[in-house]
């Protein structure tokens, strides 16, 4: 069976490809850390969380900005964290329904994917978290501020 020809613009091992990758998708995707903190997020999860820009949270804890407080108002404990557990045991976590929080105080509901980031020994050093809201108009806040803009070259595709 033949191979599928390789895009002339994006090798198929191109950091500059799973970066425009990241950029372009519309779910929520951010890493952390061992100890939790962020160390990326795409434009769709800054738009979620209502972040200002990626590096005005790039190194703080992520539970304590968007994931500290369960749905009754309770606080939420690092131990009983899906994505903390996630990091905890090395084993992946699919499509469980949760609730995140935004940088002006109100919550939304999500749909979480976690799975650990190993090193080379096999290792986990971290955790990669996809997450996609479950209401309609997700992307924006109470603030009002909208989250991500389809590009007009796909108005299209509408």
């Amino acid at each position: 069976m033949a191979k599928p020809p390789r895009s002339p613009t994006f090798p198929a091992q191109s950091s500059d490809h799973s970066q425009a990758l990241l950029q372009s998708l519309g779910a929520g995707v951010f890493g952390v850390d061992r100890q939790g903190n962020f160390t990326f997020l795409n434009p769709a999860a800054v738009a979620l969380f209502g972040f200002d820009s990626q590096h005005s949270v790039i190194g703080s804890n992520s539970h304590r900005l968007t994931h500290h407080t369960d749905g009754n108002g309770n606080e939420l404990p690092l131990p009983d964290c899906r994505i903390y557990q996630v990091m905890a045991n090395g084993e992946p976590l699919a499509g469980w329904r949760d609730l995140f929080w935004r940088a002006d105080g109100s919550s939304f509901p999500v749909e979480v994917y976690a799975n650990p980031i190993k090193d080379e020994h096999g290792r986990t050093v971290g955790a990669v978290v996809g997450f996609h809201s479950t209401v309609p108009d997700a992307t924006r806040s109470s603030s009002g501020r909208s989250g991500p803009q389809v590009p007009a070259r796909w108005s299209a595709y509408r």
